[in-house]
């Protein structure tokens, strides 16, 4: 007969084991989430440039993240992570 303390450690090792093969399963493969992240009035400023370009910049990049509102989805906020933000500044200075 199998004890109550038998099964509850067979349960924290099965979690232990499970715990690892969710967190891949389920967290992005990079840690954009956690970088600052930047609006695009935010870089304009920064870089010296008219929000226009910079949104024509970052709209289709992977990493931004697209927020849209409305019916239309007629408004759209893009939040720019720091390291897409190094990555399309880096690009923008070496001119390709």
């Amino acid at each position: 007969m199998i004890g109550a303390e038998s099964i509850r450690e067979q349960s924290v090792e099965n979690a232990s084991q499970a715990a690892p093969a969710l967190e891949r399963r389920y967290m992005p493969l990079d840690s954009s989430f956690a970088e600052k992240h930047y609006r695009v009035s935010e870089l304009a400023k920064l870089w010296g440039l008219g929000r226009e370009t910079v949104r024509k910049l970052v709209k289709d990049d992977p990493c931004v993240v697209k927020i849209r509102q409305g019916r239309k989805k007629a408004h759209t906020t893009y939040s720019v992570p720091e390291s897409a933000a190094r990555r399309i500044h880096t690009r923008l200075l070496m001119g390709a």
